[in-house]
C-alpha cells in the first residue's frame, strides 16, 4: 500500500498571505504631536487641522483650532535621517509637531493692508476669492479689541469698521520687540557675535562680556519678523534702526528667503487645486516638504563651497617642514634613473 506524505507548502503559503495582509495594515501615515495639556481639560472640545495663509512663510501652513474660538501655530521641527520608534512599529516620519500660542493679529495685518488700507471695512465684508479662509479667519479667531493697535476704528450702527493705519502698525510692533527683549533677558539668553556656543557652554567671558543691546534688538527684531512679509521686516528693521553689520550674510538670507517665496508663488496653482481636499492626509505636508528639500539643497552647496575653499588654500599654505625638503631635493635624481639601461 502507498502510504500519502503530508506536505507543508499549501499551509506556508497561507501564513505568507496572513503576514502580507498584516504589513499592508500597519502601514498608516502617523505623526508626533507635543500638545499642551490644558487643551484636552474639557472633552467636549474638539481640535481641527487647518490651513491659513501665514505672512512670514507666504503660504498656507497648518494651524490648530480649538471650538472655532481658539487658534494656535503649529511649529515643525524636522531633522534628517530621523525616525521614531511607535510601539512595534517604526514611523519613517521622523519630524516633531509643537503647537504654540499666537497673536492672531500678525495673520490678519496681510489681509488689513491688502483690503483696508484706502477705506474702513467690518470683518465680516472682507473676502478674498484667492483664499476662502480669510473670512474664516477674520470672523472666527481675530479679536476685534486687538485690531484697535494696528488700525483706526469706526463705529456706525454698532457695527465696527477698520482702516489700516501704517504708523500704528510700526509702533505696535516696536513693543512687540521690546517684550522679546525682555523675554530673552529673563530667560538668560545671550545674543551675541558667539550666541550659539555661549548658550550651549557658560564661561567666565559669558559674564564678564558687556552686553550690547543692539544685538539684543537685532535677535527680537528677527524674531518678530518671522511673522511679517519681508518687504514690511525691511520697514521694521530701518524703523529700529538696526545697522547692518555683515551685509553679505543678509544678502544671503535675503535672498534664501526670497527663493523659498518664489517656490511657493509656484505652488499658488497646486494650491488651488487641492482646496477641496484641505482634509486629506496625503496633502498636509505639501508646502513643508518643498520647503525641506529647499534648505537641504542650499545647505549642501554652501558645505561644498566652504570644502572647496579648504582645499584651495591647503594647496597654497606650505609648511616649513615641506619648504625645506623641496628645497634640499633641488637638482637630485630619481631613483628609477639609477635602473634605466646605460647607453653604449
Amino acid at each position: 500500500m502507498s502510504e500519502t506524505r503530508v506536505t507543508r507548502s499549501n499551509k506556508i503559503e497561507e501564513d505568507d498571505g496572513k503576514l502580507q495582509s498584516k504589513r499592508l495594515g500597519v502601514n498608516v501615515l502617523k505623526k508626533v504631536f507635543f500638545i499642551s495639556e490644558k487643551i484636552f481639560n474639557d472633552s467636549t472640545q474638539n481640535l481641527v487641522l487647518e490651513r491659513f495663509f501665514h505672512p512670514g512663510k507666504d503660504k498656507a501652513t497648518l494651524f490648530i483650532t480649538r471650538d472655532d474660538k481658539d487658534i494656535m501655530e503649529l511649529l515643525q521641527f524636522a531633522e534628517p535621517r530621523r525616525s521614531w520608534f511607535i510601539n512595534d512599529e517604526v514611523c519613517s516620519d521622523g519630524r516633531i509637531y509643537i503647537t504654540a500660542e499666537i497673536d492672531v493679529t500678525f495673520f490678519a495685518l496681510p489681509h488689513l493692508r491688502k483690503h483696508c488700507t484706502n477705506k474702513a471695512m467690518a470683518l465680516d465684508s472682507i473676502h478674498d476669492d484667492e483664499d476662502e479662509t480669510v473670512a474664516r479667519l477674520l470672523t472666527c479667531f481675530v479679536q476685534p479689541e486687538l485690531l484697535r493697535c494696528v488700525t483706526d476704528v469706526k463705529v456706525v450702527n454698532d457695527v465696527c469698521y477698520y482702516k489700516y493705519n501704517h504708523e500704528k502698525t510700526l509702533a505696535w510692533l516696536s513693543i512687540k520687540v521690546k517684550n522679546v527683549i525682555e523675554a530673552l533677558k529673563k530667560q538668560g539668553i545671550y545674543c551675541g557675535s558667539s550666541a550659539v556656543s555661549q548658550n550651549y557652554a557658560r564661561s567666565e567671558k559669558a559674564t564678564d562680556e558687556i552686553i550690547n543691546e543692539m544685538d539684543y534688538i537685532q535677535s527680537a527684531c528677527d524674531y518678530v519678523g518671522t511673522y511679517l512679509s519681508l518687504d514690511f521686516y525691511e520697514e521694521l528693521v530701518q524703523h529700529m534702526q538696526i545697522p547692518s553689520k555683515n551685509p553679505v550674510l543678509t544678502e544671503k538670507s535675503m535672498q534664501k528667503r526670497k527663493s523659498m517665496e518664489n517656490l511657493s508663488s509656484s505652488n499658488s496653482k497646486k494650491r488651488k487645486l487641492v482646496k477641496g481636499s484641505s482634509n486629506n492626509s496625503t496633502n498636509l505636508d505639501i508646502f513643508e516638504d518643498n520647503r525641506q528639500m529647499l534648505t537641504d539643497s542650499q545647505s549642501r552647496d554652501d558645505k561644498r563651497e566652504t570644502v572647496k575653499e579648504k582645499l584651495s588654500s591647503k594647496e597654497r599654505i606650505l609648511s616649513t617642514k615641506e619648504k625645506q625638503f623641496a628645497k634640499g631635493a633641488k637638482g637630485s635624481k630619481s631613483i628609477a634613473s639609477f635602473f634605466s639601461k646605460k647607453s653604449t
